[in-house]
């Protein structure tokens, strides 16, 4: 009764260990610079999402459809499903519903590693983008007045008292 919902929780597992590692990719392609590398983990972690969601489709109608067999509400959750199996079903259930829930805690970590490095990146080339703007760019002639404020420096007036 259990085993298309099993079956589709080790997908689920398998491609969240999948997307895991294709961060892992994402990252050391980042950290060597390799566009190549980066593009190719990145299509290939579209594939591990798309995947990710049809296994999550596919498991919420079995998951309907186990809820019906046993004479549950559909929105029952999965460990309250699992009470109502025999203990053997019961164990297989809840180990498989660890193993995706302990996969979905190891990849979310290493994607917000890498979208916490990919904003590290864009917020670093755009610093360094403004200051490749700003080379060319005259210098302000300001001064500070008595009152702290700044003000526009008078031509062909030296900055320092040179007389002394």
């Amino acid at each position: 009764m259990t085993d298309p919902l099993l079956a589709t929780l080790a997908d689920e597992a398998k491609t969240l260990g999948h997307l895991a590692a294709c961060a892992d990719r994402q990252l050391a392609a980042l950290r060597t610079g390799a566009l190549d590398p980066f593009d190719a983990a990145g299509a290939e972690t579209a594939e591990a999402v798309a995947a990710l969601d049809r296994a999550g489709r596919l498991r919420l109608r079995q998951h309907a459809d186990l809820a019906r067999a046993l004479g549950a509400d559909e929105d029952a959750p999965l460990a309250e499903l699992a009470a109502r199996l025999p203990a053997a079903e019961a164990r297989r259930v809840e180990a498989a519903r660890e193993r995706v829930r302990t996969a979905a805690g190891a990849a979310d970590a290493r994607c917000d590693a890498l979208a916490f490095s990919l904003h590290y990146a864009v917020d670093l080339g755009r610093e360094t983008l403004s200051a490749w703007r700003d080379l060319g760019a005259e210098r302000p002639a300001h001064v500070y007045t008595a009152a702290g404020a700044a003000a526009p420096a008078a031509g062909g007036r030296p900055l320092l008292n040179q007389t002394g």
